[in-house]
């Protein structure tokens, strides 16, 4: 009985072994099974990862190439491309993109608005749109570009301070009493201010190390720059290259005409001059044609030697208004002993015509650079360019329409307006354009502001070489006048003196690639409340922006 049942017990033992072993193997089985499964997901997962990162590797290729095309080749081209779309393809398959044609370069658009929010760039900027394709070897997908262009000035950038072109520029420094009452935007570069010079409500630095700039606000406040990023922009080719170093051309730029002030001037109905060519624009008449007592007069004058009497104008005044040949008689027979009556009597014949005032202007009559101008003053001129290089501006004159002259000017006189009544009517004149380039030995040492400015202006002055600052001075009434203008300034440094005022105010701001000097007084910038006068003239900043359409 025992036997049998130790028996029994055996068997049953190796039953349950076999059961636990069958067990094992079915898990085994299960986990192998579950193994291999896994393998293969993870295979095909790895494989499907290699395509999916194939193809953004494709398509982040097409849009690094369309951007580095429309940037290169489209965003500062003076024209649009010609001829239909342009497709760029990668070797081996690795991207391709193809960008639409369009009609208006960047640069030129004017007919499409659009709002910006980005904080770095102006508030509002001209748009071209430019419909772009990328691949991604398996399909496509839409872009577009919005090509945007604005002037840093007119979209509260008061001081842009540009990258110096040229070799051997050195330190662009800020000094006295500079007020920006909107933000200053630095370019790369090498930069010296403090903060009992320079002050600015905002900051904007293009690279976060340079400059090293410390400033305070108008109001004494600490600020830190803003730390958004700003777009790679452009303002047209230099030196027959698209740049986006923060260096720009925009006076007697060649290779950039659609933002170049001198061309503007030429094509829009303005006066192109060169250097020492006299020229005179007036309200008055253009002659004054003979009377009937001329052949007397001129007899008499005739009769006269140097120096002529003082009496003469007393003589002559009961036959005012004096012809034209009258007058060029008198100014034949002048010396400059003479300057004085001759003065006198020029003034007395107020308004005079164009054709005596140009003797005035080529340096026929024989008056020095303060009797010219008194005689200019006197009388409706819009502008007076004489031979010896100065240059006089009527800013309310309605004669005085777009001007640039090519080298030639020593000293720039701006007049304004000094009343109130004119200043306000001055807002609804035509926006003016005064552009001056100077490319010889020549070089600009004054500049004197008189009275105030309501009329959209822009003023753009070029210098080639190393010369010395011109003085830009300011005097008249108002006691604390506005100057409504954008100062276009390169290789212009300038050296600023308010004391012939209490204080005075740039309305529209500098972009410049040189020195400021504030040497006396204090200059305050504010922006431009009214900008679409100039909006469609001031040269523009271009970047790019691309957006992905559904």
């Amino acid at each position: 009985m025992k036997h049998h049942t130790a028996h029994r017990s055996r068997r049953q033992e190796r039953g349950s072994i076999l059961v636990i072993c069958m067990v094992m193997a079915g898990v085994g089985a299960i986990g192998a099974a579950a193994f291999f499964s896994l393998v293969q997901a993870k295979s095909q997962e790895s494989l499907e990862r290699e395509t999916a990162m194939t193809r953004r590797t494709r398509l982040a290729n097409s849009r690094a190439v369309a951007k580095d095309a429309l940037l290169r080749v489209h965003l500062g081209s003076p024209t649009a491309p010609a001829g239909g779309s342009q497709t760029i393809t990668l070797p081996g398959g690795w991207g391709e993109a193809v960008i639409a044609s369009h009609s208006t370069a960047p640069l030129a658009a004017s007919t499409s608005m659009r709002l910006n929010k980005t904080g770095t760039t102006p508030s509002q900027a001209f748009t071209e749109d430019i419909s772009i394709t990328l691949s991604d070897g398996d399909s496509t997908l839409t872009y577009q570009a919005q090509a945007k262009s604005y002037s840093p000035g007119l979209g509260s950038d008061l001081l842009v301070v540009q990258r110096p072109t040229g070799t051997g520029t050195g330190l662009t420094q800020f000094t006295g009493n500079l007020l920006v009452k909107g933000r200053a935007v630095f370019s790369n570069g090498s930069y010296s201010t403090s903060t009992s010079a320079l002050k600015a409500d905002r900051v904007m630095l293009a690279n976060h190390t340079t400059p090293k700039l410390s400033l305070l606000s108008t109001d004494g406040s600490a600020i830190i720059p803003e730390n958004g990023t700003l777009p790679a922009t452009t303002s047209g080719l230099v030196n027959s290259e698209p740049t986006f170093n923060g260096q720009a051309n925009l006076i007697g730029n060649p290779d950039s005409p659609i933002n170049d002030y001198v061309d503007y001037v030429q094509n829009n109905g303005g006066t192109s001059l060169t250097a020492n060519s006299p020229y005179v624009t007036t309200e008055g008449l253009s002659t004054i044609p003979a009377g009937v007592n001329d052949t007397t007069l001129i007899g008499i004058i005739s009769a006269l030697v140097s120096p002529l009497p003082n009496t003469l104008a007393t003589t002559l005044r009961p036959y005012r208004p004096l012809s034209s040949q009258v007058l060029t008689a008198l100014i034949a027979q002048s010396t400059a002993a003479d300057a004085t009556v001759l003065t006198s009597i020029l003034v007395e014949n107020t308004p005079l015509p164009s054709d005596v005032l140009q003797q005035i202007a080529n340096g026929t009559a024989p008056l020095n650079a303060t009797q010219a101008m008194y005689v200019f003053q006197s009388n409706p001129v819009g502008a007076a360019v004489t031979s010896t290089g100065t240059a006089y501006f009527d800013l309310d004159s309605s004669a005085l329409n777009h001007i640039a002259i090519n080298g030639g000017v020593t000293s720039l006189i701006l007049q304004g307006q000094e009343d109130t009544t004119a200043y306000t009517n001055a807002a609804a004149l035509n926006p003016l354009v005064i552009a001056i380039n100077e490319t010889g030995a020549t070089a600009l040492s004054s500049i004197s502001i008189v009275g105030q400015n309501n009329r959209p202006l822009i003023l753009a002055l070029r210098k080639t070489g190393n010369f010395a600052a011109p003085t830009v001075t300011f005097s008249g009434t108002p006691a604390f006048p506005n100057w409504r203008s954008l100062f276009e300034l390169e290789g212009v440094a300038i050296n600023v003196s308010t004391s012939g005022v209490s204080a005075a105010t740039l309305v529209g701001g500098i972009r410049t690639d040189r020195s400021i000097n504030v040497t006396a007084g204090t200059l305050t910038l504010s922006p431009e409340t009214s900008v679409t006068a100039l909006q469609g003239i001031a040269a523009r900043d271009a970047w790019l922006e691309l957006v992905s359409l559904p």
